[in-house]
């Protein structure tokens, strides 16, 4: 069963306002994803420019956690693992012992990050193997099972947040893929409603193409999410039924974000359709380790990279405040689009005749200027990439005396 579920786009923030004196000398010293810098260009009103790049970074190396590097690859991909596998954050995890999985992923997440590197060729990964427990779902049948599973869960949750909120200040453009299994797929999903709660999340959410979560065991029936695998809309994580002990929310996506959320569950898997698992505990728990290349985890990947290659914008309206006088600068981040792509940027609709837009390193659009009369302004940024694919950034100004 796979459907793709279309929503309109709103509510994250990928705009970056400030009143400070802004330059777009300053922003074209940026150094882009792709390890090139590309010069800032000033656009007027009804007129168009572009910039080219190239991506060709080598994916780095993560044995245990995100590791620190001074290139910013186009992609990071974070993965928390689950189920007893054998990663960072399990006892006597040395880092890089397997030769075909040597971040530590797990075959599933493995199985998601070698089509990503086959599929994006070109484009540098950056891969991060959340360190945190993962108990074996073969606990759960037992007394106090559930509590055990969901031992670790808090810590992955802290890990993935230090990661991506690190990551962003390093690279605050770079797009971004997460995925996880069972415990991982948890982790996950509980990081995506933390960052929906703070400006800097709605940020980081804004740069983020798509999150697959296999097996969840935080599943919510009818949640806002495309959907892979045999299990019915309605399906509920096991969290869902102990929410006591697992600490399960039942809050939904958000449409804008559920629409990038790719749930990957099979009907009767004992921790994502647990109200299902009715043949006995040893199927649904068989279920629950098949993913591995099968057509529902084959679809997700299929659907990410779909997702990682398209031109997107998450951002919402952006909603600037200045000063007459006082110089007013904003920031757009797309993510995706063709590699090697142009993005072509278009000013519509009423714009000020002090603003002038420009195009930066990181997939970046610029808006700046000083405004020399109060008002009010609404217009539209349009962003076209190689492949003729476009998004739009709705603008709204409003300058006071």
């Amino acid at each position: 069963m796979h459907s793709r579920v279309n929503y309109a786009v709103a509510g994250a923030v990928a705009f970056l306002i400030s009143c400070a004196p802004f330059s777009v000398a300053e922003a074209s010293a940026t150094h882009n994803s792709a390890g090139i810098t590309s010069g800032g260009l000033t656009l007027t009103q009804g007129k168009s420019q572009y910039f080219d790049h190239e991506s060709g970074l080598m994916a780095t190396a993560a044995n245990s956690r995100l590791t620190v590097s001074d290139e910013c690859t186009p992609v990071l991909y974070v993965a928390a693992r689950g189920s007893g596998q054998y990663g960072p954050g399990s006892d006597g995890w040395p880092g890089g012992s397997s030769k075909n999985d040597p971040q530590g992923f797990g075959p599933e997440l493995n199985e998601v990050y070698s089509n990503l590197t086959d599929d994006l060729k070109g484009v540098g990964i950056t891969p991060d193997s959340v360190r945190y427990p993962a108990t074996s779902v073969t606990v759960l049948p037992h007394l106090h099972g559930v509590s055990q599973y969901i031992t670790g869960l808090s810590a992955g949750v802290a890990q993935v947040s230090d990661d991506l909120s690190e990551q962003a200040a390093r690279c605050p453009n770079q797009e971004i893929i997460m995925a996880g299994y069972s415990q991982g797929a948890m982790v996950i999903h509980r990081v995506l409603h933390r960052l929906a709660d703070t400006a800097a999340g709605q940020g980081i959410l804004a740069r983020t193409a798509a999150a697959i979560l296999i097996g969840d065991g935080d599943q919510v029936e009818f949640d806002n999410e495309v959907r892979d695998g045999s299990a019915l809309p309605f399906a509920m994580g096991i969290g869902q039924f102990f929410p006591l002990l697992s600490g399960s929310s039942k809050t939904k996506f958000s449409a804008s974000l559920g629409a990038r959320v790719i749930r990957v569950c099979n009907w009767g898997d004992i921790v994502c359709d647990y109200q299902n698992n009715l043949l006995s505990d040893s199927y649904g728990i068989k279920v629950h380790e098949s993913y591995p290349d099968s057509k529902a985890l084959s679809q997700a990947i299929t659907q990410t990279v779909s997702d990682a290659k398209s031109l997107h914008y998450y951002g919402g309206t952006v909603a600037a405040r200045g000063k007459v006088g006082a110089s007013l600068a904003a920031a757009a981040v797309v993510i995706g689009g063709k590699t090697p792509f142009t993005v072509t940027a278009d000013l519509d609709g009423s714009v000020p005749s002090w603003a002038t837009l420009g195009v930066a390193a990181n997939n970046t659009v610029t808006l700046a200027g000083t405004p020399t009369a109060p008002g009010r302004w609404a217009f539209s940024i349009k962003v076209q990439d190689a492949a003729n694919h476009t998004v739009t950034i709705p603008v709204s100004i409003i300058v006071s005396r």
